[in-house]
């Protein structure tokens, strides 16, 4: 019966929607010689085929100066006109629907035709012609724009004229690296990343003042659709050739204060660099500092070891401002001596949150009543050397009234300390290890990431515990110890690496709980049983990558999780020749490897309209001489992170709910979900 008074529910609001939109016409909103552009349409009209034509495609997408919309979002905008008095949230509801629409013009049919046929050019086609046509039905527009590309011109041979014989040594020693070597279209796009690649190769090699104002606009001639094209470095002004300059005297100001003259400072040298302040005291130790610097006196200027040291002082918790200024030496043109500014970020933080929160479950006939809080405290210079650590502490309880009565008390407890040092401290050799191992060209670890750990990443030690009661069902103690790596790079791709990790894990059950569902599931007993998480050489890594927003507004995000347990432990007991399966006090070691890949999509078409998508796949097997997965760590739909409709592990298999018995045969235990 329920069931059909909400079906009878859903028609009726169906039938009001459709009543009241279907005299939604726009048209009364329009002058009579005013057409709205409901459609656009781009035909690329090629005999051959043309390469990455799916990216080209979606770049002209972008290109509309008169952008198609819908009927309702139009109506929506006239709608809002109507009532610019209402400040309702009806009306605000109204107003994330509303687009302002194209209104059909042939001169904007003629700029977006031009860039059209521009972009194509650009892209290659330089016989590219583009041509539009319009139809109108009633008061609504279609547009075709049709191409005829032509073919696209290719590299034959690629020159690199400087008058700067030093340069042009550097940039003909670099043509395999070029992005328009011989074979590749004549596309601006790659031009521009050509121009990019030389600059910054010539500011790696010392060239500090090169810029890509120095390089010139391509010159090409043509054969038979392959083009020579020429690229030239231009000379500094007065046809001087460019400076190469090295490093010289570095001075880190470590409590910079603008109004403190320079002569009056106490000057500490180490390692080749001086370290500057007031008092002769500096807030962060200048051997934690020396490490973040990648600028070295007598070097050669590397705009990478610039933007390095930019980079890593900057993430510094202990560091609230950073600028680091280079200046010509007076005697030597030709040495560039840099002065770095800090400005120390206060060393302690305080913050909390409390959270109240109220639900009703109407599967089981559930109100629960929550409140959660969290106090953190934080120390951005302990030991003086810009470590970083974290301590936070939450909790909460819920209060449920149930079929059972009131009373029914859910809580969770949760302490963890965050340590974090800005450097890379391989403590037991292992990535040295794997980075020395050499098969032919392949190694475990690249020296190129190998590089990039020693340069970009943090040491991160983590101790935590969890304590989590759901009355009727369980409660568990969770103890957890991790040591391993924080990397960013580029702010684009990060990596979470934990090199060793130990977690145990203690669950007690109730009696109830025990007898009606443990005692007739023999799998998710023995996954619920007291286990111990292991990995002393390797836990997991994370990582996570989002695109830069191409032309199109899309961005794609990348998100990847493996991790393994009890690796060290199996290894160890295949070499006795006897599997090592439990501690002394029945405690299972377990042992599983779990991979997860999710998938994002995000495109913005305007301030008020996006659309996502997201994929989430992953397996999770148990190896050795466990036979299941911990249930903690098997796979779960519903919750806040996943389909939010749900609560966590509400969907799936073990969810459903009989209505004919929702009490338990003793009374005290409703047939549900349970969760962890």
């Amino acid at each position: 019966m329920p069931q059909n008074k909400h079906r009878s529910l859903f028609f009726l609001f169906l039938a009001v929607f459709l009543l009241i939109n279907s005299g939604c016409s726009v048209q009364k909103y329009l002058n009579e010689d005013q057409k709205i552009v409901r459609k656009n349409k781009i035909i690329i009209d090629s005999e051959s085929a043309i390469q990455q034509k799916n990216a080209i495609s979606s770049d002209l997408q972008t290109l509309y100066k008169q952008p198609q919309t819908s009927a309702f979002s139009n109506w929506y905008y006239y709608k809002i006109n109507d009532i610019k008095g209402d400040t309702s949230s009806f009306r605000k509801f109204i107003m994330r629907w509303s687009v302002e629409p194209s209104i059909f013009s042939e001169s904007q049919t003629d700029a977006t035709t031009k860039s059209i046929n521009n972009y194509m050019i650009q892209r290659g086609f330089f016989e590219s012609q583009t041509g539009s046509e319009h139809e109108f039905k009633g008061y609504k527009a279609y547009v075709t724009y049709t191409n005829l590309p032509g073919p696209r011109y290719f590299v034959n041979n690629l020159i690199y004229e400087s008058q700067d014989t030093a340069i042009k040594k550097i940039l003909d020693a670099s043509i395999r690296d070029s992005h328009l070597r011989p074979g590749r279209p004549v596309d601006q796009s790659l031009y521009e990343l050509e121009v990019n690649r030389i600059t910054r190769m010539l500011q790696n090699q010392g060239y500090a003042n090169f810029f890509s104002n120095y390089i010139s606009p391509l010159k090409g001639d043509s054969c038979d659709h392959v083009v020579d094209i020429e690229l030239e470095i231009l000379p500094q002004a007065g046809g001087l050739p460019h400076t190469k300059y090295t490093i010289g005297q570095i001075n880190v100001f470590t409590n910079y204060d603008p109004q403190t003259p320079r002569e009056s400072l106490i000057t500490e040298d180490y390692k080749g660099i001086n370290f500057l302040s007031s008092t002769g005291k500096h807030p962060i130790r200048p051997r934690a500092l020396h490490n973040n610097i990648f600028l070295e006196n007598g070097a050669l200027y590397s705009r990478n070891d610039y933007d390095k040291t930019l980079r890593r002082l900057g993430r510094l918790g202990a560091v609230k401002f950073v600028n680091v200024r280079p200046e010509q030496d007076l005697e030597n043109p030709n040495i560039l001596n840099y002065n770095i500014f800090l400005s120390p970020a206060p060393r302690i933080e305080l913050n909390g949150a409390i959270d109240v929160n109220n639900s009703n479950t109407s599967i089981i006939n559930q109100r629960s009543f929550g409140i959660t809080g969290r106090v953190g405290f934080r120390h951005r210079n302990l030991f003086g050397g810009a470590e970083n650590n974290s301590t936070n502490v939450s909790g909460g309880i819920e209060l449920a009234d149930t079929a059972l009565g009131p009373g029914f008390i859910n809580f969770f407890f949760r302490v963890s300390n965050d340590l974090l040092l800005p450097q890379f401290l391989d403590i037991p050799g292992v990535f040295y290890t794997l980075n020395k191992i050499k098969l032919g060209r392949w190694s475990p670890i690249s020296d190129r990431f190998y590089n990039l750990l020693k340069d970009e990443s943090n040491t991160r030690f983590t101790v935590g515990a969890d304590f989590v009661s759901q009355r009727l069902f369980y409660s568990y103690t969770s103890l957890n110890f991790q040591y391993g790596y924080d990397m960013i790079i580029a702010n684009r791709k990060r990596y979470s690496i934990n090199q060793t990790g130990v977690n145990f894990f203690t669950p007690r059950f109730a009696d109830d709980f025990v007898e009606r569902v443990l005692n007739n599931n023999e799998f998710l007993k023995r996954s619920l049983s007291k286990q111990l998480f292991t990995g002393f050489f390797f836990r997991d890594i994370t990582f996570n990558y989002t695109s830069l927003t191409n032309r199109a507004n899309e961005t794609y995000t990348f998100l990847s999780n493996f991790e393994t347990s009890g690796a060290e432990i199996a290894l160890i007991g295949g070499i006795r020749g006897k599997p090592i399966t439990m501690l002394k006090d029945s405690t299972e070691f377990s042992k599983f490897v779990r991979l997860d890949l999710d998938g994002r999509y995000t495109r913005v078409y305007n301030d008020r309209q996006s659309a996502a998508g997201r994929i989430n796949v992953g397996a999770a097997l148990p190896f050795g001489s466990s036979s299941e997965v911990p249930f903690i760590k098997q796979f779960f739909v519903g919750g806040g992170l996943s389909i939010r409709a749900w609560q966590m592990r509400e969907l799936g298999p073990g969810s459903y709910y009989d209505e004919d018995n929702p009490i338990n045969p003793g009374g005290q235990v409703p047939n549900r979900r349970f969760q962890i």
